[in-house]
This record gives structure tokens, sequence and C-alpha cells, in this order.
């Protein structure tokens, strides 16, 4: 399909279309009227976005830095804080699918923005105070994932209606470029306040980030149908089940889900044992192993900035399929390291940036394609249900690494997370994904048949 961008003329709302101007999304002819980064909409969703993220990168940082300098926090309370900020994927998500799926998405992503503004605002007032311990820390961290979570949620949610659906990859991958720099700068800018001003007062940084996300947030002006189509107000438990239901009854979801689930879970095996893996067997210094992570965040940056054109010229399906197998292949060589240990340093290298590179491309395309099939109606529920199984996956893997690499030593452990991610490729070469040639501009029926 041919878009034309100096196309206009975008029809009313109740013809299933957008009648802001600048949201660049879908006309009746199927083309497109203005580039995303003409679309107000979309910039002002992509700002909130990436304002929100420099917070949350920042403060994966600085609270743990409060827990352990501040507060001195053992390595116990150091666990659990560090499973607060994720733990709402795994215990809420569900719900706040549900939640998403009922509430007008502009003004819940306001509130949930200045909701973690006062959250991380209480903990310098508390610690000048001098009543902030560190199970409040840990409610806190709870608290602040959760509205990320909400916010991610609504997001996600309302994307395919602001840029329309033909073009997800497109703002996908600009969304996940900048999330690749706030993966990098959000812990510089943090760290270095904590170190000017102490960690309690390097919270204002995620006060101040999350406050301009709420500010953009307030500027999208595009219609939201998600109100208007919102299921009846049957019971929550119910409704969340449904959204599990749908994801996993359509074929291409449930290829999806199972990829990236079994990717992170194997992906997790692997992470346990990856550092000690670098210092210990294969004799990588401090600084070499920060050359590794930071070669992949430039892999990252690259392959988010290539996803859509590489769907675009090859096709969506056999886009995601290859780069499912190339992220899987690429993870060879690192175990395989300490045979040639003269090469370690090059062969870890290469292997993290060519990961890290086509991991963002199947990922993109991935998000894209299931947005894309997935009514308005749904996308909350089914984005959360995604995060429920997927992200639910992470401290499984983790700790399946963690007894692994104590009873089978580091190397073992390592080619059992890279055999796993290899596999992952598995459920999509054997899916309806591979033959997908594009995104389709209106979405699936996805509804369960009664009895399903």
């Amino acid at each position: 399909m041919q878009y034309n961008e100096s196309t206009t003329g975008d029809v009313p709302p109740e013809h299933g279309r957008a009648s802001d101007p600048g949201s660049g999304s879908i006309t009746d002819t199927g083309r497109l009227s203005v580039p995303l980064w003409r679309s107000n909409s979309f910039v002002n969703l992509w700002a909130s976005d990436s304002a929100l993220d420099l917070a949350r990168q920042s403060s994966i940082v600085v609270i743990p830095l409060v827990g352990a300098l501040t507060l001195g926090a053992n390595p116990l309370q150091m666990g659990i804080l560090g499973a607060a900020t994720s733990a709402p994927s795994l215990l809420i998500s569900l719900f706040a699918g549900v939640w998403v799926d009922r509430l007008p998405r502009r003004p819940t992503m306001v509130a949930t923005s200045l909701v973690r503004v006062a959250l991380v605002a209480l903990i310098p007032l508390l610690w000048w105070l001098g009543l902030l311990n560190i199970w409040l820390l840990i409610g806190i961290a709870f608290l602040t994932g959760t509205m990320s979570l909400i916010f991610e949620l609504c997001r996600l949610a309302w994307l395919p209606q602001i840029v329309g659906r033909p073009r997800l990859a497109d703002a996908n991958g600009k969304m996940e470029a900048t999330r690749s720099v706030a993966q990098t700068g959000g812990p510089l800018v943090g760290g270095g306040a904590a170190g000017v001003v102490g960690p309690p007062l390097a919270m204002l940084v995620d006060a101040f980030s999350s406050l301009l996300s709420a500010l953009f947030a307030g500027r999208i002006r595009h219609p939201d149908r998600s109100h208007a189509q919102a299921p009846a107000r049957r019971a929550m438990l119910q409704q969340a089940a449904e959204g599990l239901r749908v994801s996993l009854r359509n074929p291409i979801l449930r290829a999806t889900i199972g990829a990236s689930g079994m990717n992170n879970m194997f992906g997790h095996v692997f992470l346990a044992v990856y550092v000690l893996y670098m210092a210990n067997v294969l004799g990588l210094t401090s600084f070499e192993i920060g050359l590794v992570f930071g070669v992949g965040g430039i892999g990252a940056l690259i392959g988010s900035l290539a996803a859509s054109r590489l769907s675009a010229r090859f096709g969506v399906g056999r886009t995601i399929t290859v780069a499912w197998l190339f992220f899987g292949l690429g993870g060879l060589p690192i175990p395989l390291a300490f045979l040639v240990p003269e090469y370690a340093l090059i062969l870890v290298v290469a292997s993290e940036f060519v990961q890290w590179m086509v991991l963002p491309i199947a990922d993109v395309n991935q998000l894209s394609l299931r947005q894309a099939i997935t009514p308005d109606q749904y996308l909350g529920r089914v984005s959360a249900s995604y995060r429920f199984i997927v992200y639910g996956l992470v401290p499984v893997g983790s700790l399946i690494g963690g007894g692994l690499g104590t009873l089978i030593g580091l190397q073992a452990t390592l080619l059992v997370g890279v055999f796993g991610m290899l596999v992952a490729f598995v459920w999509i070469a054997l899916s309806p994904v591979r033959a997908i040639e594009s995104f389709p501009a209106e979405p699936q029926d996805l509804m369960p048949a009664p009895g399903d």
C-alpha cells in the first residue's frame, strides 16, 4: 500500500477515523495525512513517554542508592526493593488493563504522572523530616511502578488511534529509539545528581521529568474513542480473564507472547550469571564489562531506528522471523568465548551488539502487529496480558539461572540460556506471523466465541 503524506481531510470520528487534523491518522482512502513529526498529538505523546522514561531510568539507579547509602539497607531489603518496582507487572497488570479499557486515556496518563510526582517528592521530604525508612521506600517504589504500568498501558492502547495502524512500526520505532537513549542517559543523570546533592534530593530529577510527562500528556488533543467503546461494566476478574483469553486464543498474539515470554525467561537465566562469567571465567575488567553493555545500547538504538524500514521492505512476518533467528544465533559466541581467551572481549562485544540490534527489530514490529490487529476496546487488556506473562517470567528465569549456576556452573548455565533464547524463534517460525506482509489497516475480530 502506498501512502501519500500530502493527503488531508480526515473523516469525522463517528466513521471510525480521527478528526484531529494534526493526528497523522488514516483517512478513508487509506492514505496518511501528515508526517509523524508534524502530528501534534504524536509529538506530545512521544514527549510525554520520553519524559516519563527518563524519570524511570534515573530512578533505577537513585532508588537503590537511597536504600543502600542513605538508609543502610541489608541485602535482603535491597532485594525486596529491587523487586518492588517491577512487581506490579505480575501482581496487578491484568486488572490495570481492565481500568485502561474503561477509562479515558488522556486524563488517566496525566493523573498517573502527577501521582508519580507526589510519590517521588515524598522521598526527599521524608528524608528531610527524618521519617524515611526502607519499608516506606519499598512502598513508594511499588506505587511508582504501578503508576508507570498504568501510564504505559494507556500509551500502548491509544497509539493506534493517534497514528493509524499502518504506521505503528514507524511510531514504535521512534519511541523505542528514545527509550534506548534514556536507558543510557537516565542512569547517568540520576547517578550524577546523586553524587552532587545526595541520593534523596536526586529523586527530584524523577519528579521534574514526571511533571513534564504530565504536561505533555495534557497537550494531546486527539479524540479518544476508548471511552465510547469501553466494555460493559462486568466483574473486573471476568474482564481480566477475557483479556487473557483474547490474547491466547489468537494464533498471532499467542505466538508473539510465547516467543517473548520464552526469551525473557531464558534471557534472565543467562543474565543471572552473565557478569560473573565475564569477570571470573573470561577475566574481563570492570571497564571491559561496562564496554560490553554500552555497545549493546548502541546496537539497540540502531535496531530501533531500522525496525520500520526493514518491515516495509522485507515484510512484517519475514522481518520478525529473521530477527528472532539472528537474536538466538547471536548469543552463541558468548559461552564459547572461553575457548579462545585472546578473542573473548571481541566475541562478547560482537555478540552483545548483534543481539541488542536485532531484538528491538523483533520487538517493535511485534508490538506494532499486536496493536494493529487488536480492537481498541481490548488494547489495554491485551497489552496487560502480554506484560503479565512476559514480565512475570523474569523472576522465574532469574531464580532458575541462580540455581543452575550453583549446580552446573556458569558456562553450562549460559548455554542453557542461549539455547532457550534460540528455541524461542520456533514460536514465530511455526505460526501465521511469518507469512504476514504488512500491518493491517483495521483490527481483527478477537472476541472469544461463547464457550471458548
